[in-house]
């Protein structure tokens, strides 16, 4: 029976510092308790003296690797990605004209900048997206692949980071032991339906041993080159003579995921496998929740930089500011029920807004609301079941690579980025239009190539 109270939580976020030890003050020789990571210590006689009253809570709390449980945040971010409410990219829509190969060259735009041409045709059947249909040109069915998951995981890096962040924060740091909370509803063998506010345990991050003391986005920008980038050009569906351009996403407005301990910083980056930056979780099953309910992955995108790869790894983001999720109070507060009611909605909105520094459209933020409620729900269980501590001892890691790239490029390549930046030229001098440019461009990636070579000859002319 329902007593119509709505259930509550308390935020228990972690030390950010070691300021003094909790049972004598003594600002000196201080470590954390080795086993919850929660009380301040400066001795081992302390520690005993203070052990009657910190047991109850420090046998109640469990220490979770985040350098094996970070593959179940990628697995959210994958969800999230073939969300039925997410927006369906054009391009998956349309037919891919040209050969957009990577790692090859980017092509000259009329505004002077560069980026990996798609070319967009007639739009196709939604049953077709990912086949020989929606891209015939392409040199293997692996290349085909690759490109549909370039695209299919184009956008939406801001509400995809933010959301599972928010998820963490609400079912992670609020859970706390209870010795009166009766028998957990979520257990398969009471029978009951699972409840996302059951937990009678307290969880905690840690890395390299070491307590998570905070976590939070990071926004800045990614290095990336201009090849690896995406621009669009769809002919109207009302008249072939209209061109239309987009460009795809943007690596100087990315996000990733930071985690802190006391002593050091790690990196989690799941939105750059757009940018050809193909680094996978090889074998995605194992991160799925049970119960049917979700779909498995083979691969997950993403990466995580910890303290070894960390040192053998070239910079890859540019960080202009970050911004802290497990110690914002408004977050603290909004998370502290089971659902967002219409001012946690704002605040969290607002959140979002204040990270990317601009307005967000209704999308972004209907698509913010509930990927983070359903990531919570997927947290929650996971918590609930200790679905973690069936992960695999090691994360299988991969790089999806393109057919060939380990070789050198196509030997064409030179001649194919000259004539394009000659076309760019001429079409900012208005010698022709865009139409035409796009007509020559579509025209020369359609070539054999022989036909290529008699041209660089100067026995054919486009």
């Amino acid at each position: 029976m329902s007593t119509g109270i709505t259930p509550s939580r308390t935020v228990y976020a972690p030390l950010q510092k070691l300021d003094k030890c909790c049972q004598c003050d003594a600002k000196f020789g201080l470590r954390l308790c080795s086993s919850c990571g929660e009380r301040i210590y400066c001795s081992t006689e302390c520690q005993k003296t203070d052990w009657k009253d910190h047991k109850q809570s420090c046998k109640q709390t469990e220490r979770i690797n985040l350098e094996l449980f970070w593959p179940f945040f990628a697995y959210m971010a994958e969800l999230s990605r073939v969300d039925p409410g997410r927006p369906v990219h054009p391009a998956i829509l349309h037919k891919i004209v040209n050969r957009p190969i990577p790692n090859v060259s980017a092509q000259v735009l009329p505004d002077g900048s560069s980026t990996n041409v798609v070319l967009l045709g007639d739009p196709i059947h939604p049953d077709q997206t990912g086949s020989p249909e929606w891209w015939p040109t392409a040199i293997s069915e692996r290349m085909r692949q690759k490109l549909f998951r370039r695209i299919l995981r184009e956008g939406h890096a801001l509400p995809i980071t933010l959301s599972i962040c928010v998820a963490l924060l609400a079912e992670m740091y609020t859970t706390t032991y209870d010795p009166e909370k009766e028998p957990n509803v979520g257990d398969p063998s009471t029978g009951m339906e699972f409840d996302q506010f059951s937990h009678n345990k307290r969880f905690r991050l840690q890395c390299e041993r070491n307590t998570i003391t905070d976590f939070g986005i990071c926004k800045g920008s990614a290095e990336v080159k201009a090849m690896d980038t995406f621009g669009y050009f769809v002919e109207s569906e009302h008249s072939k003579s209209n061109v239309e351009f987009f460009r795809g996403q943007d690596p100087k407005d990315h996000y990733w995921i930071y985690f802190k301990t006391l002593r050091e910083e790690f990196v989690m980056d799941l939105c750059m496998f757009t940018f050809n930056f193909a680094m996978c979780v090889a074998h995605g099953e194992p991160y799925c929740p049970s119960g049917g309910e979700y779909p498995t992955f083979s691969d997950l995108a993403g990466f995580f930089i910890g303290r070894e790869l960390r040192q053998n790894t070239p910079l890859l983001q540019y960080e202009q500011q970050r911004f802290s999720v497990l110690h914002n109070k408004a977050l603290q507060g909004i998370v502290r029920t089971p659902h967002f009611n219409e001012l946690g909605e704002r605040i969290l909105v607002a959140f979002m807004e204040r990270v990317a520094g601009r307005k967000t459209n209704e999308v972004e933020q209907d698509l913010l609301i509930a990927w983070t409620m359903s990531n919570r729900r997927m947290m929650a269980q996971n918590l609930d079941q200790k679905a973690f501590l069936n992960y695999p001892s090691f994360v299988p890691t991969g790089i999806l690579y393109d057919p060939g790239e380990e070789t050198s490029p196509h030997e064409d390549d030179e001649e194919t980025l000259k004539y394009w930046k000659k076309l760019g030229r001429m079409e900012r001098k208005g010698v022709i239009s865009p139409n035409q440019l796009i007509g020559a461009l579509r025209k020369w990636d359609a070539l054999p190539a022989e036909e290529r070579m008699a041209w660089r000859k100067g026995h054919k002319k486009i």
